[in-house]
C-alpha cells in the first residue's frame, strides 16, 4: 500500500487530512479504530469494506464509506483500489455521532451532502443575478 498525503495532518494540528491510498492486488488496510470520522472514496479498482460488523461489503469506483470515530474497519482487494481518505476532527455536544454504523453512497454522479445516516440531494446551485 502507498499513501500519497494531500494535506497537513491532524496530528499536526490541522482540522482534517486528506490522503490517496493506494492499495496493490491482494492488499489491505489492516483492521484498525478510526481515529476520527472518516470517509474512504474509491477512484479506481474495487475492494471489499467492514466496519464493526465485521461484514465485508464490496465497493468500487463512486462508490463511498462512513467510518464514524472509534469504529473498527478494514479495507481489502483482490484486484487492487485506489481511494481518496479525508478524516475530520469534529466535536459532538455528547462526545459521538448518534450513529455509528457505516453508510455507503455513490458520489460520483450526484453529489450529496451527508446529514446524519441519509444522504440528501443539494439545493440547485446559485446562479447570480445581472445587475443594472
Amino acid at each position: 500500500m502507498t499513501v500519497a498525503p494531500l494535506s497537513r495532518s491532524i496530528f499536526d494540528g490541522s482540522a482534517f487530512q486528506a490522503a490517496i491510498f493506494r492499495v496493490a492486488p491482494g492488499g489491505r488496510i489492516a483492521r484498525h479504530p478510526a481515529s476520527c470520522p472518516q470517509i474512504l472514496a474509491v477512484l479506481e479498482g474495487s475492494g471489499e469494506v467492514s466496519g464493526s460488523s465485521g461484514i465485508a461489503e464490496p465497493i468500487g469506483p463512486g462508490e463511498a464509506v462512513f467510518w464514524a470515530e472509534g469504529e473498527e474497519h478494514e479495507t481489502t482487494s483482490a484486484v487492487g483500489l485506489t481511494a481518496l481518505i479525508v478524516e475530520v476532527m469534529v466535536s459532538f455536544p455528547s462526545g459521538r455521532p448518534r450513529s455509528a454504523r457505516p453508510l455507503r453512497t455513490r458520489y460520483l454522479a450526484q453529489r450529496y451532502v451527508l446529514r446524519g445516516q441519509h444522504p440528501v440531494r443539494p439545493q440547485p446551485p446559485l446562479v447570480p443575478r445581472r445587475t443594472r
